[in-house]
């Protein structure tokens, strides 16, 4: 049967107007300079850095790229399981556990911090890479949602705009090469169009803008360095599948009600149409009759349109989170880590290659013969660099046969400049100093504690204040996920009992949506009353805690304080992230101090002995004051001084003096680390 002209037509233009973004997109990611970096960057990284000389020269490398990525990329994907979501409403607080509870096995069953270090070493390369939160219900249990690492060449931009988050830009178009099987699989009623085309869209020279019409978007010096790249490093028998995400504003402008989505999905909904009459007498206005209110996915191959419909996830984001190392304000990518070290990777190779060369010829020596006094089948039979070296010299001749040649003297400067590459490198990349942090294996002291501030960089703390702000991204998708994928018994699976809320048994059940939210109808879907709903948890985190490299300081000074006795248990507890403490007595922590002294947990006196203790004192003092004849303290004529002492204050002088610090005190039980105020 014959496709419909006018869906055929239709489905021309969307295929036009994705490939005209595309040609865009490419364009402006053209202008990145660590764009254009990027696979060189991927094949010094790999080790690709041989050069193209005589193999008699020395081809010696030094792949110190590698060794920082797996420095950097190690430091900044060891996450700390702080996934915690807060409500600033008691009703909620529950689901708030059970969602943060729920977070961190999604993190730990699918892995992240491997797809992490996936992403970032992408990212080192290209400056920036994307996490693809993409809900895959062939995964265990009925499904879940897995993040896909893309490098920069496979996501692009529509109409970006500078900002820290991608989420500002008008569109994106995710690439994802899949085995064409898999795609006919996917999409069994498009499957007699794919795999036709085997060149790429990635590497176009005419493009179609909306409505047919063709144009060259590209220029001729474009189309010069790509012709013959056209998926030259795609595997075979594959499929390029687009995935663009857009925002648009088209409204409902027929006469009847649309049903936007697949109708047996949980992101199916009903749009009006404008001017429609509702049942309170008004009408319906353009934002209720949107087509697209959380966005518009378009699935596509080169030949055929798969789906066109809405974005299938409630919290109405792009689902894809950019990571970048080192943002810069003018750049959409952000600079190239491994890019900018390349030239000094040369060098060191060079200078490497250049010692190497020197051995060699002190190994194998040179020769300088007099050809009157030496044959030349002689000369080429001497081998300086085996033992008992053997040649027949002609007397007669009076030459004066042949020297051996020393190798060249290498200057004590150049020992000293294979050691700046090196530093340089590490100190530019800012891995200086986490091989000394790994090797801190002693309880803290005042040394261990600078050695941890030296190690922690400015640099370092710049990173992991930017995988904060992405992470956050990828927090407030997830919790959305989390409502709208996960049922009761998913929920149950995972936590036990504590996924179980009491929303679970209301008019809507098996979720954690209430069936009823203050100041929405009684009619809402189950979508509406979530986007509401979700908004009463927040995900907050203080600055460069995400990594525990980055939070090893403050363990160690909340440590360092409950040795001193002024920090309760559950606050040391929480620092050092150990579960299933329980819910602290108190929300302050003087509150828990006495707590937990009441419990026996801490050593020290609760207010009632220290009140006690005090009266004891004052009796005391009183009954020393009368035998010596003296007034009690208070009275008239009491001689001046602080709580009635003679002679002013007793005891020793005042704390505080100076700034605290660590030091290590001797005693019978053994050397111990106290927090000093007074230099003592």
């Amino acid at each position: 049967m014959r496709i419909p002209q006018a869906l055929e037509e239709y489905e021309n233009n969307i295929l036009s107007y994705i490939q005209s973004v595309l040609g865009d997109g490419i364009a402006v990611l053209k202008k990145e300079r660590s764009y254009m970096e990027y696979e060189n960057a991927k094949k010094f990284v790999t080790g690709e850095q041989y050069p193209l000389r005589s193999r008699a020269i020395s081809r010696v490398t030094d792949n110190r790229l590698r060794k920082i990525v797996l420095e950097t990329i190690a430091a900044l994907t060891d996450v700390r399981p702080i996934w915690n979501y807060d409500s600033y409403n008691a009703e909620w607080t529950p689901q708030g556990d059970i969602l943060s509870k729920l977070a961190r096995a999604w993190w730990k069953n699918n892995q992240i911090d491997r797809r992490l270090q996936s992403v970032l070493t992408y990212g080192m390369c290209g400056g920036s890479a994307y996490g693809y939160l993409r809900w895959n219900p062939d995964l265990p249990g009925g499904g879940d949602v897995e993040m896909i690492p893309l490098s920069p060449k496979d996501v692009v931009p529509i109409e970006p705009i500078y900002s820290d988050s991608i989420q500002d830009w008008r569109g994106v178009i995710v690439r994802m090469n899949l085995p064409t099987e898999s795609v006919k699989q996917m999409y069994p009623l498009k499957a007699h169009k794919l795999g036709r085309t085997k060149s790429s869209w990635f590497y176009p020279s005419d493009m179609t803008r909306e409505g047919g019409s063709l144009y060259t978007v590209m220029s001729s010096a474009w189309a010069t360095l790509t012709r013959g790249n056209e998926g030259k490093n795609d595997p075979p028998n594959t499929t390029d599948l687009f995935f663009t995400y857009i925002k648009d504003d088209a409204i409902n402008t027929g006469t009847a009600d649309m049903v936007m989505g697949r109708p047996d999905s949980n992101w199916s909904y009903v749009v009006p149409y404008i001017g429609k009459e509702k049942g309170d007498g008004q009408v319906v206005g353009e934002d209720e009759a949107r087509l697209y209110p959380r966005g518009r996915l378009i699935v596509a191959t080169q030949d055929a349109v798969c789906e066109d419909g809405p974005n299938p996830y409630w919290h109405g984001f792009f689902p894809i989170v950019r990571f970048t190392l080192e943002p810069l304000p003018w750049s959409l990518l952000g600079a190239s880590i491994i890019g900018d070290m390349i030239p000094l990777q040369n060098s060191l190779n060079e200078a490497l290659r250049g010692l190497e060369d020197g051995m060699a010829q002190w190994i194998r020596r040179g020769v300088v013969a007099d050809r009157s006094s030496l044959a030349k089948s002689t000369l080429d039979a001497i081998d300086t660099r085996k033992a008992g070296m053997r040649a027949y010299l002609n007397n007669n001749v009076g030459g004066q046969g042949f020297q051996v040649i020393d190798g060249p003297q290498f200057p004590n400067w150049y020992m000293q400049m294979l050691d700046y590459y090196k530093n340089e490198m590490d100190e530019l990349s800012g891995t200086r100093g986490l091989k000394e942090l790994a090797q801190m294996k002693q309880m803290p002291s005042a040394d261990t504690i600078e050695k941890y501030m030296e190690a922690l960089s400015p640099m370092l703390k710049s990173r992991a204040r930017s995988m904060e702000v992405s992470l956050g991204e990828v927090a407030e998708m997830i919790k959305v996920n989390f409502f709208q994928f996960y049922d009761k018994k998913r929920r149950f699976e995972i936590v036990g009992q504590d996924g179980v809320t009491v929303e679970d048994f209301d008019f809507d059940p098996a979720n954690m949506t209430p069936a009823n939210i203050p100041g929405m109808p009684l009619d809402a879907s189950r979508e509406q009353r979530a986007q509401s709903h979700h908004k009463n948890f927040k995900f907050n985190v203080a600055h460069n805690s995400f990594l525990e490299v980055s939070h090893t300081e403050q363990k160690m000074l909340i440590l360092q304080l409950f040795r001193a006795n002024v920090m309760d248990p559950w606050s040391l507890w929480e620092a050092m992230d150990i579960p299933n403490v329980g819910v602290p007595p108190a929300e302050n922590v003087e509150e828990r101090i006495v707590a937990s002294r009441q419990m026996g947990l801490t050593e020290g006196p609760t207010p009632e002995l220290v009140q006690l203790q005090q009266q004891l004192q004052k009796v005391q003092l009183m009954l020393q004051l009368q035998q010596l004849g003296a007034p009690p303290p208070g009275a008239g004529g009491a001689p001046g001084g602080d709580m009635g002492f003679p002679g002013g204050p007793v005891g020793r002088p005042p704390s505080g003096q100076q700034a605290p610090q660590m030091v290590q005190k001797g005693g019978p039980e053994g050397p111990r680390t106290v927090v000093s105020e007074s230099g003592r």
